[in-house]
């Protein structure tokens, strides 16, 4: 193109003379700067991309630490659920204890003051429990809520910026790697310019896999 552009401007400059009776040099000069203006252009406009890549690379990190902590969060509301359950049979249960021995305190009251204290301390403890897990679990609603918006803010147009990287940066390559891991794929056996040994690569199924909508 620029060889177009010199050859063009130089008829146009002949054209010039020949028509208007003044003459435009071209010359080896102006090719150069011709190619000197293009550089420059070209290192403002990687600039640029290479912002826009830290960005979103930077936001996709967050995602992925934000997915951690809630799956994290999930797995814990998960094993709370049966002590919940547990723990709300064995009220139950006590309670069911308590009011029977409340009855036969009508009858032997001296004899079972003592059980009855001990009843009631342990209901007192199972209810204790019980509200320390609704308290933790309402606490952690919110959070996996948060989560899974911020998840759910990822656009095609970020999928499209991130699989169009060229020579992607080292986090990024390990957090697809870990999600072809997840999706079951398999990795590429390519050789490493550095080391000469081939290794596996997962970012050509990385952009294969962002390929599937």
């Amino acid at each position: 193109m620029v060889q177009t552009f010199h050859t063009t401007t130089e008829k146009a400059a002949k054209r010039f003379q020949d028509e208007l009776k003044r003459i435009y040099y071209v010359t080896p000069t102006s090719y150069l700067e011709l190619i000197s203006t293009f550089k420059t252009l070209l290192a403002e406009k990687r600039s640029e991309v290479a912002a826009l890549r830290d960005r979103y690379s930077n936001g996709y990190d967050c995602l992925i630490g934000t997915e951690n902590k809630v799956n994290v969060m999930q797995k814990e509301l998960e094993d709370l659920q049966p002590i919940l359950v547990e723990t709300g049979k064995e009220t139950e249960e006590q309670l069911i204890i308590v009011t029977r021995e409340s009855e036969a305190a009508e009858k032997v009251k001296a004899s079972v003051g003592l059980e009855e204290a001990d009843a009631k301390k342990i209901a007192d403890e199972a209810s204790a429990i019980k509200l320390d897990c609704e308290t933790e679990l309402s606490a952690a609603i919110p959070a996996l809520k948060a989560a899974e918006d911020a998840v759910n803010c990822i656009t095609k147009a970020d999928i499209a910026v991130l699989k169009g990287l060229g020579k992607p940066p080292p986090d990024v390559k390990n957090v697809t790697m870990v999600v072809c891991m997840f999706m079951g794929k398999q990795p590429e056996s390519k050789m490493n310019p550095e080391t000469q040994k081939k290794e596996k690569d997962y970012w050509g199924p990385s952009v294969k896999m962002m390929m599937d909508p």
